[in-house]
């Protein structure tokens, strides 16, 4: 079943009209409208809501207006919990011509590797709008193709549009644009919930970072042709419209692409002028002028949670040895988080290699440094870190490996006001191999492990990447850190321990990335270190004691038989009986 989510606010009009068009010309496959209003101020027409039952369409309304994404968030949700196999994301002001919607679903379902396709754009008189966007949006970009500067430069406008590709072909982009595109539910699993700070635009750019972390394509379909009404889901609230995308805007700039205040000031003077010269001959951009420079100027000063009030203080764990250029990229990641209260706690096994490294290009960051001066191995510097820490929570994070810009943010976030004291999200694989000439670069990305929290899974092997997850320092101070005498599998029996005494919340999204090394020395050397510390890590597991009730395990059993039963359930029956009843592996 297809799941088409329509968001409305304030545009009745346009959205009868556009589902009339779904109605008129429907996918084969079996499909269901859920509408979305966003708390209309506007009084509905008087024979809506029989409308919407007459057409069984699944009506929400939210109690305030959220904004573009929350408010499509609230759909995928409902179509996830409906069983949708795919999901169309729609503005009120698109129209369907007939196998458009079609189209789309047969393409996912041929391509199991693509995660989201749009469609051809046309206008109301059948022009061609822009339709996909074919690169990453960077500083660059944002000031040469997004500002009139694209004049002088024509040649970078057309090709991040894929002006000069044929249209009528389909090839693989960046990004499709956020007015309508079809997303399969396996992608809507990790890429959902859209990333809610934005209140509206930039949300294709936002997307396609997301689902260049999930390891998903992103295709353009010119088979598939929709029209839009340009404008038509903001047309009576330009200037509010206006300050939206110019704080979306700031906000993207900031925490994808991690630039500093000055690098974006000239952009935002440049949007200011913009603003001022509409003033001239708009008496609504006039009085909202006020509402421009509050709205605007808190973006630029930072980012907020929304529903937590404090931002309580995230230490993250770095440990390191000798390689300050491999640091780099660790620190970097932490320096795009947008959650706003971050220390970095880098310890170093060794001499103090990366000690002016840190202070001549980091002093801009918070961060506390320690060298232990001989080699002591991860786990004790693992330890050193987190004493030395003065975090609420704490993150680990592997000196080259990243933490993509919402992880802090979203697993605070789902942290608050819960008993749970951890949380864990998806984290992408990355394979990397040597080209001659000894050129280091990825060869495969990929998600290695989807698993939500079960105990008896973990205890019968990791599925939690050491710096996918955030845990209360008071876990540490209470249940003791890393096991020294283990060098490899310290953080699996981390867990083990943590997990006796608390559920970890599981974040259905992709926050990170790690790196692995592919078909080498080090890949080989790697897996007998591996071997060695499992052998340890059995004789140890025998002495834990695990308090579950009854009937939480007969939960997770059930879990266990109904998701592995179809992928050899006999030898998960064997592993659990070896590692609990024999005491080996």
């Amino acid at each position: 079943m297809i799941g088409i989510v329509i968001l409305n606010y304030n545009n009745w009009k346009d959205t009868r009209r556009c589902v009339e068009s779904i109605q008129k010309n429907p996918p084969q496959d079996a499909y269901q409208i859920i509408l979305v209003d966003n708390a209309s101020e506007n009084r509905p027409e008087y024979d809506l809501y029989t409308w919407i039952r007459r057409n069984r369409i699944c009506f929400i309304a939210n109690k305030r207006n959220m904004g573009y994404n929350a408010g499509n968030n609230v759909g995928i949700r409902k179509a996830l919990e409906s069983g949708c196999s795919a999901i169309l994301i729609s503005n009120s002001d698109v129209r369907y011509f007939t196998g458009s919607i079609q189209y789309m679903r047969d393409y996912l379902k041929r391509h199991p590797h693509v995660g989201i396709v749009g469609p051809k754009i046309v206008d109301r008189y059948g022009r061609m709008q822009k339709s996909c966007i074919c690169r990453r949006t960077g500083l660059r970009e944002k000031y040469l193709v997004c500002t009139k500067a694209n004049l002088l430069f024509q040649k970078s406008y057309r090709s991040y549009y894929g002006f000069d590709r044929d249209y009528d072909q389909t090839f693989p982009v960046y990004a499709v644009l956020g007015c309508c595109f079809m997303m399969s539910k396996t992608c809507a699993e990790a890429v959902a919930p859209f990333d809610e700070h934005p209140f509206l635009y930039e949300e294709e750019l936002m997307l396609g970072t997301r689902m260049e972390q999930a390891g998903f394509a992103t295709v353009y379909y010119p088979c598939a042709i929709v029209r839009h009404l340009h404008g038509g889901s903001t047309k009576y609230r330009k200037a509010a419209a206006f300050t939206q995308n110019v704080c979306s805007e700031i906000y993207y700039c900031r925490s994808y692409l991690g630039a500093a205040k000055p690098q974006i000031f000239p952009l935002y003077g440049y949007r200011m002028v913009l603003y001022l010269l509409r003033c001239a001959g708009s008496r609504e951009f006039r009085r909202y002028w006020r509402s421009f420079l509050k709205m605007t100027g808190a973006e630029m000063n930072g980012v907020k949670i929304k529903g937590v009030s404090e931002y309580p203080l995230v230490s993250i764990i770095i440990r390191t040895c000798g390689r300050p250029q491999v640091l780099k990229r660790a620190l970097e990641s932490i320096r795009r988080q947008t959650y706003p209260n971050i220390e970095a706690v880098i310890v170093e096994d060794g001499k103090n290699a990366a000690e002016e490294m840190l202070k001549k290009e980091y002093a801009d960051m918070r961060f506390i440094y320690q060298a232990t001066g001989t080699h002591a191995g991860r786990s004790k510097t693992g330890n050193l870190a987190m004493q030395l820490s003065s975090g609420v929570y704490l993150n680990f994070l592997d000196d080259d490996d990243e933490l993509f810009p919402d992880h802090v943010q979203k697993l605070v976030h789902a942290l608050h006001g819960r008993q749970e004291r951890a949380a864990y999200s998806i984290a992408q694989e990355r394979q990397t191999a040597v080209r001659p000439g000894n050129r280091p670069y990825i060869k495969k990305k990929y998600i290695r492990y989807r698993q939500p929290f079960y105990r008896l899974l973990l205890y019968a092997g990791n599925y939690i990447p050491i710096q996918s997850i955030l845990f209360e320092r008071s876990l540490f101070e209470t249940y003791g850190g890393l096991d020294e005498e283990i060098g490899m599998m310290e953080d699996w029996d981390l867990w083990v321990r943590y997990s006796a005494v608390t559920d970890f919340v599981y974040v259905n999204q992709v926050t990170s990335c790690y790196y692995v090394p592919g078909k080498s020395a080090d890949k080989k050397e790697r897996e007998k270190n591996l071997r060695r510390d499992m052998q340890k890590l059995n004789k140890k597991f025998c002495s834990y004691q695990m308090n579950i009730s009854v009937g939480q395990l007969r939960r997770e059993m059930e879990y266990v038989i109904r998701e592995y039963k179809n992928q050899g359930l006999l030898r998960y029956i064997r592993m659990f009986f070896r590692m609990f009843v024999l005491g080996e592996r």
